[in-house]
């Protein structure tokens, strides 16, 4: 009896040495790795006594598990590796939580990671291959920020309350996000800088701008600007909030391609309830579509003087009209240049002064090109001066006194 006892126990131990982790072999896949990790496998546990200097450095490919929650930083510095939050929390006061360091094939999942003072999930330039799945991100700088890497997923993540970003792209190409929610967020919800052929479905921005101090922010719940070939597919943006946002020009948009962003597509997307200071001047839009020129070339050039404020053509594009502050003499506020399509210069025409100011703010022609509109500070803010094309003249017709020592900032004229 004794001696079968202890050919059981033999035969047990036996049986938990084997089922005990293995060394992942070379050149094993990522997916075979996640098998593994189903199969409640892991190579190494990582407590909090195996951080060196509060650093946890995995050179080695393999699964790796948390058995505790971690303050400190887990650095990926090899291929084939998976981490497993196992449903623990990573907080790091002084830095990332975790860092892919350029590499490729890693898998990060299940857990949180949270008062990061820089990044929850840093995944630096040379990554490849990198996935994120079940992650939540609390009170970090930016949640999940990705640099100059490729083939970047990201399934069903959180990211809560970044004081600056929930999910940052630079440079990054072949994203995809899906099923992810970033909520108040500070400035954007999702930002894509320079990135291209990416793709975010079902993602959602919402608070976003909550908690904002800056007065001169502009608050976005998707982003992307410089980029080309991303699209945002069956995305909410609700709520975006520019509450504080007092500064002069900002913008609050759902949903906003910006810079040089080309090719890119907003497909069954909802944009809701953008909310901005009612005295300040943040401008609110559910898409916004705004293009940047970086290869304009200087074809002529002319000289309103001190300062030009504004700028209107002609309804026939011969004319092209300034308003804006002039040296004296003459102090012409408001300048006409005539436009030669062909030689592509402009020649001073005629001026006017507006009288009693000090300069105009807006400029508008007339629909038949016979009249100009100009709005300015000091005595009759808003005035009209008839165009006499063969003269070379500006009249003033007419003048309005708003009252109140107001500026007039825009005019335009009624369609008839």
């Amino acid at each position: 009896m004794k001696k079968t006892a202890l050919s059981l126990l033999f035969l047990l131990c036996f049986t938990v040495q084997q089922t005990q982790a293995r060394a992942v072999l070379s050149g094993e896949s990522l997916w075979s790795m996640q098998r593994l990790v189903t199969q409640a496998s892991c190579d190494i546990t990582i407590r909090q006594i195996d951080l060196t200097a509060w650093v946890y450095t995995i050179s080695t490919s393999g699964v790796y598990c948390l058995a505790e929650n971690i303050t400190g930083k887990i650095i990926i510095d090899t291929d084939n590796v998976v981490l497993d939050l196992n449903g623990k929390t990573m907080t790091n006061a002084s830095g990332n939580c975790v860092e892919v360091n350029g590499r490729s094939r890693v898998l990060i999942k299940n857990g949180s990671v949270i008062a990061a003072l820089n990044n929850g999930v840093s995944v630096l330039a040379g990554s490849d291959k990198v996935r994120l799945k079940n992650v939540t991100s609390y009170d970090c700088s930016t949640g999940i920020d990705v640099d100059s890497s490729t083939n970047i997923y990201i399934h069903a993540c959180e990211l809560i309350a970044s004081s600056s970003v929930g999910i940052a792209f630079t440079s990054v190409s072949r994203a995809q996000v899906s099923d992810t929610i970033a909520s108040d967020s500070e400035l954007t919800g999702f930002l894509l800088d320079s990135s291209s052929k990416s793709f975010f479905t079902n993602c959602h921005a919402l608070n976003t701008g909550q908690g904002l101090t800056d007065l001169t922010a502009n608050i976005y719940g998707f982003l992307s600007a410089d980029g080309s070939s991303n699209i945002f597919s069956e995305c909410v943006a609700q709520n975006t909030l520019a509450l504080t946002v007092t500064g002069l020009p900002n913008v609050a948009a759902g949903f906003a391609f910006t810079g040089t962003e080309s090719d890119s597509e907003i497909s069954k997307c909802t944009s809701s309830i953008i909310e901005t200071d009612a005295s300040g001047f943040a401008i609110p839009y559910g898409i916004l579509l705004q293009y940047s020129f970086d290869l304009l070339e200087t074809v002529t050039g002319g000289n309103q003087g001190v300062e030009c404020q504004e700028v209107s053509w002609s309804p026939d594009g011969a004319y092209l009209a300034t308003g804006g502050a002039s040296a004296a003499p003459p102090n012409d506020h408001i300048q006409v240049f005539s436009f030669d399509r062909g030689t592509g210069t402009l020649t001073t025409f005629t001026g006017a002064t507006q009288g009693g100011g000090t300069g105009v703010f807006s400029v508008s022609w007339s629909p038949d090109g016979a009249y100009l509109a100009i709005g300015g500070d000091g005595g009759d803010e808003i005035q009209i001066f008839s165009f006499d094309r063969g003269t070379g003249t500006l009249t003033k017709t007419e003048g309005v006194n708003q009252g109140g020592g107001s500026l007039a900032f825009s005019v335009s004229w009624s369609p008839d």
